[in-house]
């Protein structure tokens, strides 16, 4: 689809109100797919039989049901939590599967998990949440299980910064409108607030995680597994 072809709407981005989530963010985001297609293939040596899966700012569900239907251990408890009705709603969970409306910086009500998902999430709620959230999730996690968490940065370096963002745009207009890409970032100056790589890792070792790597990276956004 060419931007010429795309919607020419301009109404205001919101998780509440945006139709077709899925298909917004696979356009929106560059490898979009490989970088569920590795989750996927990364979630095998995590998912035990009888064993528990948190997908935090779940959307639609959608990368868990995947999960489910992909994995061959039993008696999985697959669990996501998002804070948009809009997202949860109307998705039927398969067997296995739960979709929780809840607020991440209050919900604490983890069991103990074999992995847990945050796919673009940590960047959406406040700074001073993020660390104590990460903490929560290192105490549920079982001794071996994993965090997978995904980010788009920031660069320190202005002039990088500034070409890997046009980059970035110049891959939108394959899939938007001019329009439609101002009013999306005009829409996420207040609610979301990228932090540098260093930043992350700096919080992911003060949560307790002492063995990371990013496994994928395109342009500004980043991957890393984490083991507990």
């Amino acid at each position: 689809m060419s931007a010429q072809a795309a919607d020419s709407s301009t109404k205001p981005f919101s998780f509440d109100t945006i139709e077709d989530f899925d298909k917004h963010i696979d356009l929106s985001i560059p490898d979009y797919s490989t970088l569920n297609e590795t989750i996927l293939r990364l979630s095998s040596y995590f998912v035990k039989d009888g064993g528990r899966v948190y997908d935090l700012g779940c959307s639609t569900g959608k990368l868990l049901a995947n999960m489910a239907s992909s994995n061959s251990a039993e008696g999985v408890k697959y669990v996501g939590i998002d804070r948009s009705e809009n997202m949860i709603n109307g998705h039927s969970p398969k067997v296995g599967l739960e979709l929780l409306l809840a607020d991440l910086t209050s919900f604490d009500e983890y069991k103990p998990a074999d992995l847990v998902l945050s796919v673009f999430t940590l960047q959406f709620l406040p700074i001073g949440e993020r660390l104590p959230l990460l903490r929560r999730i290192y105490a549920a996690l079982r001794p071996g299980a994993a965090l997978i968490v995904s980010e788009k940065l920031f660069i320190p370096d202005g002039y990088l910064q500034d070409v890997l963002s046009f980059v970035y745009y110049d891959h939108k207009r394959v899939s938007f409108t001019p329009e439609q890409i101002f009013d999306k970032q005009r829409s996420l100056r207040k609610i979301m607030r990228p932090l540098t790589s260093e930043q992350n890792e700096a919080m992911l070792r003060e949560a307790g995680f002492s063995s990371f790597y990013p496994f994928w990276q395109s342009l500004l956004f980043k991957a890393w597994v984490c083991i507990k």
